[in-house]
């Protein structure tokens, strides 16, 4: 009796360690499913930041997103959500573009100061009022009425 105990636990923990190998492998080889494809990009007056449009695709199980980040001069866009603005059509309320993006208007006021205007019909997820001292001012607007 003792050896069939044995031989079960072998069976068992071998088992087991199948099971978090392929969850590893399941897991690191899916982690992010996420891709963005960049829309526009638009450099500061001083040449130091870029704001990037960008679409955001997680799937089919979620709405395509428009996102915006503010990078430094030659960063590359992570494969994240955007760092100051996230928002989806609401549910085909907004109209998407060629690009695949809610009508968004970024302009540049000055180097420290930027302006958002932004579909009234979209659902904004995210909105950040500032990012490395740069304030961002949105503004819902109504298009194409």
């Amino acid at each position: 009796m003792n050896i069939l105990l044995r031989i079960s636990a072998i069976i068992g923990g071998l088992f087991g360690l199948f099971i978090v190998v392929a969850l590893f492998i399941f897991f690191s080889t899916f982690s992010d499913m996420c891709g963005n494809r960049i829309s526009t990009m638009m450099e500061s007056p001083k040449k130091e930041w870029n704001i990037v449009v960008f679409e955001r695709d997680c799937g089919a199980t979620t709405d395509f997103s428009t996102q915006i980040s503010i990078l430094r001069k030659n960063q590359e866009l992570p494969n994240s959500a955007g760092n100051i603005f996230s928002a989806d059509s609401g549910h085909g309320s907004a109209q998407i573009n060629e690009r695949g993006v809610i009508y968004v208007e970024p302009l540049w006021i000055n180097s420290r100061t930027i302006s958002i205007k932004y579909d009234s019909e979209a659902t904004a997820f995210y909105q950040e009022n500032e990012f490395n001292g740069i304030t961002i001012r949105f503004e819902r607007v109504k298009v194409g009425a």
